[in-house]
């Protein structure tokens, strides 16, 4: 498959795609068989997530004209639905365990530099209501955790630190893990897998108990198309590799037909 930000139904029979080159929100059974295009268009799509409870799929989009707005499509199929009506930009959404409340951040107008005011986001999908997370000022690239104990996020600021919030507690706590793009929560809610900044790309894990911090690969080498995009069911992580090999050749013509 062809595609970036990869998403699995909750029986992994299924996916939900941004398909490259073709930038379509997809659908498809894990070997390819019954693709279809879920949202289509000539416009920006990242960010997907299915649903824990599988009724919705979730995904960023500049449809309509607008900024990067989170919506909402049924995983049958069918109209997309912004959740918020106002024009402004908002980070990737990620679900609750449960499948009822969405947690995003706010994006600055320039790359870690805020404009202050930025928080994260608890969107109620049944209530569609919005509440702000405490102590989340000058955060945002806001996770949810598979087992729902933490939120994590990231400063506004060059270091990109990621920090954990502890539902029970109620409490923030900073982590060792820094320049981190596109974190991914293990399924045991152990371990945030992301993928770094900068010059090298290497793929990194978070131990949320131990607080070190692993190096997996350097990915640079594999010739991505868009990073990488998050794990498995069974926590791997995936890429799209790109298959052009640029090369010179030497043509040698022997003078016959």
């Amino acid at each position: 498959i062809s595609g970036t930000w990869i998403s699995f139904s909750p029986d992994r029979q299924s996916l939900a795609y941004v398909g490259y080159p073709d930038r379509r929100l997809w659908r498809s059974r894990l070997d390819g068989s019954d693709r279809r295009a879920l949202v289509g268009g000539d416009f920006d799509l990242d960010g997907v997530a299915w649903s824990p409870d599988g009724n919705w799929i979730a995904f960023r989009s500049r449809m309509a004209g607008r900024r990067m707005k989170i919506f909402l499509v049924p995983s049958s199929g069918g109209e997309p639905v912004a959740i918020t009506p106002e024009d402004r930009d908002q980070g990737t959404a990620s679900w609750s365990p449960d499948g009822r409340q969405l947690v995003f951040g706010d994006v600055p107008r320039r790359f870690s530099v805020p404009d202050g005011g930025e928080v994260l986001h608890i969107y109620d999908v049944g209530e569609k209501s919005l509440s702000a997370v405490p102590g989340s000022e000058g955060l945002w690239t806001a996770r949810w955790s598979t087992d729902g104990r933490y939120l994590s996020a990231l400063t506004i600021d060059n270091e990109m630190r990621m920090k954990l919030y502890d539902t029970a507690t109620k409490r923030w706590r900073s982590t060792n893990a820094v320049h981190v793009d596109n974190p991914s929560w293990s399924r045991n809610g152990r371990f945030v897998y992301y993928d770094t900044e900068g010059g090298i790309i290497r793929l990194r894990r978070l131990d949320v108990i131990t607080n070190s911090v692993e190096d997996i690969s350097v990915i640079n080498f594999l010739m991505t198309v868009y990073g990488w995009s998050g794990l498995s069911p069974d926590d791997e992580p995936l890429v799209l590799k790109n298959l052009t090999s640029p090369a010179i050749y030497a043509l040698t013509h022997d003078g016959q037909r």
